[in-house]
């Protein structure tokens, strides 16, 4: 898990793009260091969302 923290006089606003933004750049980061990385849900993860990012592993299947 990684936590970006800054002062905002508005925290709740744009709180979605900022969750896009970040998660499109871990994602990026991931696979520019040559993994199969992805911003989506997983499965039964401890805090499930449409911004989780994570590696796919090559040899096993991506659904339970």
């Amino acid at each position: 898990m990684v936590d970006h923290i800054e002062p905002d006089a508005d925290p709740i606003r744009e709180s979605q793009d900022r969750f896009v933004a970040f998660g499109e750049l871990f994602a990026d980061a991931l696979q520019n260091a040559g993994l199969d990385a992805v911003m989506a849900p997983l499965p039964a993860e401890y805090c499930y969302g449409d911004h989780s990012v994570h590696g796919i592993h090559p040899t096993r299947p991506t659904s339970g």
